[in-house]
């Protein structure tokens, strides 16, 4: 369900640090530390998990549009469905 106070605008337009591109971005821009052997493990995980965190949040932002727009369209349908038992009184 979506919370209360979010409109269909906010739900569709997920903000840049969210969306594909800036994910895209993220990745193609993405260093990791040296270390003696390689890179730092640490900061591999850390940046892993940052990328993880940004796809959880498009998730869920794509997540609320649906519920939203389907949520609409229940709404229509309830209301066209009034429309049409009082039309038939």
């Amino acid at each position: 369900m979506p919370k209360a106070g979010v409109s269909l605008a906010s739900a569709q337009s997920p903000d840049q640090s969210g969306s594909l591109g800036a994910i895209a971005e993220k990745l193609s821009t993405m260093r990791f530390k040296r270390a003696i052997w390689g890179v730092d493990e640490r900061d591999v995980i850390h940046k892993i998990q940052r990328i993880d965190e940004m796809y959880r949040e498009l998730y869920q932002a794509q997540e609320l549009r649906y519920q939203t727009l389907l949520e609409d369209r229940e709404q229509e349908i309830r209301r066209l469905a009034k429309s049409i038992a009082r039309s038939h009184r």
